[in-house]
């Protein structure tokens, strides 16, 4: 889905690494079907940022 997001509005993806018991922890609460298929979107709030930009980032403009 995100490489879908990057051509329709020319941007990149930022991939972010989290370890999976932190991301258990945090960030899965947040994951959401996105229009009843099988892929999951996360809106992830505003509150959350400080620990979502402590991981590691990697920035790819495949556009």
């Amino acid at each position: 889905m995100e490489e879908k997001y990057a051509r329709y509005y020319g941007d990149g993806v930022i991939e972010i690494r989290i370890p999976e018991d932190e991301y258990n922890r945090y960030f899965k609460g947040y994951e959401r079907q996105y229009e009843d298929g099988p892929e999951m979107k996360m809106p992830i709030p505003h509150g959350a940022f400080g620990q979502l930009n402590s991981y590691e980032r990697l920035c790819t403009n495949d556009a």
